[in-house]
């Protein structure tokens, strides 16, 4: 995915074709400045839709929409420069597999993008891509700021988000109890959170969905990484919500926990803890007596 001129060469990677030997460079499908429906000639230049061995690229301020089951492609770019903010969105009955690198950030000074899964499925991973992961905000060149929200459907593959440097963030947003993610078995299965790197789980009245990477590579978070709880809309007494479970291979080098909007009847806390052959982060919610 991704839109015209403007679009950078953000993880235009050299890869491995379905089922091929040795390496090459995927072709780029750029989207249109409007965006539109994935399906959609009109939503890409050169009305040519993204599939196979292939990247799309979004980018100037196109928001594109898959809302049915769409063909298979190597890489999704997703990133332009403020205060454009292209956006791909997964909507209920719209199907993705990306094969390779899932991308919300690009190579561009004050830069912005932004993913959305409302509904339906996105795989990231294959058997012939042993690092394909979605990353967001992870640049480490260029200054900017991602964010990929999943609130419905499924999500199966890896999760990194931010970097070592200060130049980009990326952040992670969890919203409710309706939406599934798991770190599937292609591709590099891990949850990282990176020192620009944030994550906001927003509770519904009944709670929060586990990320499951208990079958994972591992679930780290570096110093300075960034976790919050939102508890406004939770309606629920004591209870006790696994917010990821993780392997054995779980690592908090100093991640910054809070709770904030809880009701005053009631305290929160997060920890790691292990949970069944792994670890877990763990939010604890007691009534207050």
């Amino acid at each position: 995915m991704g839109v015209i001129l403007t679009i950078s060469t953000t993880c235009l990677w050299a890869a491995k074709p379905a089922g091929g030997k040795g390496y090459a460079q995927a072709e780029r499908v750029l989207s249109a400045e409007k965006g539109g429906n994935w399906k959609q000639q009109r939503t890409w230049e050169d009305r040519k839709v993204p599939a196979g061995f292939e990247i799309a690229l979004i980018g100037r301020d196109s928001k594109v929409v898959v809302d049915s089951a769409v063909k298979d492609v190597n890489g999704v770019n997703i990133g332009s420069a403020a205060p454009d903010m292209p956006t791909l969105t997964i909507q209920a009955g719209g199907a993705l597999k990306v094969d390779n690198l899932f991308v919300v950030w690009t190579t561009r000074t004050n830069s912005t993008a932004a993913f959305e899964l409302k509904g339906g499925a996105l795989q990231v991973g294959s058997p012939d891509f042993g690092e394909a992961c979605m990353v967001v905000g992870t640049g480490m060149t260029f200054s900017g700021k991602a964010v990929a929200t999943f609130s419905g459907g499924k999500y199966t593959g890896g999760l990194r988000a931010g970097t070592t440097q200060n130049n980009h963030t990326g952040k992670l947003v969890f919203r409710g109890s309706d939406v599934k993610v798991e770190c599937g078995k292609y591709g590099r299965s891990v949850f990282e959170l990176e020192q620009t790197g944030s994550v906001d789980f927003i509770l519904d009245e009944k709670g929060i969905a586990t990320l499951d990477y208990s079958a994972g590579r591992g679930v780290s978070f570096a110093s300075g990484s960034q976790i919050t709880v939102n508890g406004a809309a939770y309606t629920g007494g004591t209870k006790t919500f696994t917010l990821i479970a993780g392997p054995a291979n779980f690592t908090d080098n100093g991640a910054n926990f809070s709770v904030v909007h809880f009701p005053e009847t009631l305290t929160a806390s997060l920890q790691v803890e292990p949970h069944k052959k792994g670890k877990a982060l763990v939010l604890k919610i007691k009534a207050v007596k």
